[in-house]
């Protein structure tokens, strides 16, 4: 996924850098009025340089990066269910104290304890995944 956006990026850059060369017109990549005539020799490819430069650093950049975050983002939501499925795994196979003694070593997850010791394993680490799920969909 992230060579797709960075690899349609560069390809967008690459046209912007040879469509003059391509059409055979003294044309900038963006459009805009300046009070000179910028068609003229080095003026043109002053201006020329300025933009392919402002559209690779400024403008590229900005873009792969919120869609790098909105990938990572993703990513990060999709390991934490699949974490959530294997936690919820373990409820009820007897190997509940394992995975709390585990996850009671995280920072931010925490029990309250319950009155009755049947079943206190599986109930916390229900209670620790139920936490966890409550995180996740805020």
């Amino acid at each position: 996924m992230f060579f797709v956006v960075y690899g349609t990026g560069c390809m967008f850059l690459l046209l912007l850098i040879i469509a003059p060369a391509i059409i055979g017109v003294r044309k900038l990549p963006y459009s805009s009025w300046y009070p000179f005539d910028w068609s003229l020799s080095p003026t043109y490819e002053i201006l020329y340089t300025i933009q392919v430069y402002v559209a690779i650093y400024i403008i590229a950049n900005t873009v792969c990066g919120y869609d790098f975050l909105y990938c990572s983002v993703c990513a990060n939501c999709v390991a934490q269910y699949r974490l959530l499925n294997e936690a919820i795994k373990y409820i009820g196979s007897g190997r509940e104290k394992i995975l709390t003694d585990l996850l009671f070593g995280i920072p931010g997850v925490g029990y309250r304890p319950v009155l009755t010791k049947e079943y206190e394993d599986e109930r916390k680490l229900l209670v620790i995944c139920v936490n966890h799920h409550q995180k996740l969909i805020k």
